[in-house]
């Protein structure tokens, strides 16, 4: 949170949503089986939001200051929904719809229905951005492929084309600093580890990728040392380009953003 305190949401043994944390300890509503709450800072307060499926698979928020909201929007058993704080107040939460796909509301009750069709099983990850009211949304569409879209006018929706393992969700976070670029992390089709990300290139957000190699076990303390990453730049996507060895990462992705350099 802003003021460098923290905020725990979780499932306990009992299946009730609790919070743990410097603001203190809560325990609010059931939560449906095999699902997980998400939780973020409230801008216009020093506190938080939770949002979660509620025992009845309805999309349910409750927040520090007091407010409980049942939507009565329903969700697909087995996914969890993502909230982030929106700049300039409020959150917005984005959750996979009982039909199979992609909505999202506001702290106002703003509902939207992007109409995109998300993998049965997963759940979508949402982030918002500094200085901006803007914010972006990642999901495994229903063809198994990772998609992302952005706010509700339905700006910033793309394709990527990269195969995700079924049954598994992306995780996406604004880069700071840099506008309304992002990142995101996510398990591909070969079980490797992706990352996608967007890059300023003559103003426009350019989509680009990044595949980390499968990391190796050491001799030394049996850790695991830093893998290779795979670079594809800009237009080239689903393409394996050049193997870069992990400390040479900061550098070259730094070089990739700036559209400096295209593979």
């Amino acid at each position: 949170m802003p003021s460098g305190e923290y905020e725990v949401a979780y499932v306990g043994v009992d299946g009730i949503v609790d919070t743990t944390g410097d603001i203190g300890a809560e325990s609010w509503f059931a939560a449906a089986p095999d699902t997980s709450p998400s939780i973020a800072p409230i801008f216009s307060g020093e506190g938080y939001e939770v949002a979660f499926q509620g025992s009845n698979h309805n999309l349910w928020t409750v927040d520090n200051e007091g407010d409980i909201n049942d939507h009565d929007l329903g969700m697909l058993a087995g996914t969890s929904p993502s909230v982030t704080e929106v700049q300039g107040g409020g959150d917005e939460v984005a959750f996979q719809a009982n039909t199979g796909s992609l909505w999202s509301v506001s702290s106002n009750n703003a509902v939207y229905n992007y109409n995109l069709g998300m993998l049965a099983g997963t759940s979508p990850s949402i982030t918002g951005f500094a200085g901006s009211s803007n914010y972006q949304i990642a999901f495994q569409a229903n063809t198994g492929s990772l998609w992302t879209v952005g706010k509700s006018d339905g700006s910033g929706e793309f394709n990527y084309q990269l195969g995700m393992m079924a049954g598994t969700s992306p995780s996406i976070i604004d880069d700071p600093g840099n506008g309304n670029n992002y990142e995101i992390a996510f398990q591909a089709n070969t079980g490797i580890l992706w990352e996608a990300f967007t890059a300023d290139s003559g103003g426009v957000n350019t989509p680009s990728v990044w595949r980390r190699a499968p990391a190796r076990p050491s001799r030394r303390n049996r850790e695991h040392e830093p893998g290779a990453y795979i670079s594809c730049g800009p237009g080239s996507l689903a393409r394996v380009c050049t193997l870069v060895p992990a400390q040479h990462l900061p550098s070259l992705r730094k070089t990739a953003r700036t559209g400096r350099i295209v593979i």
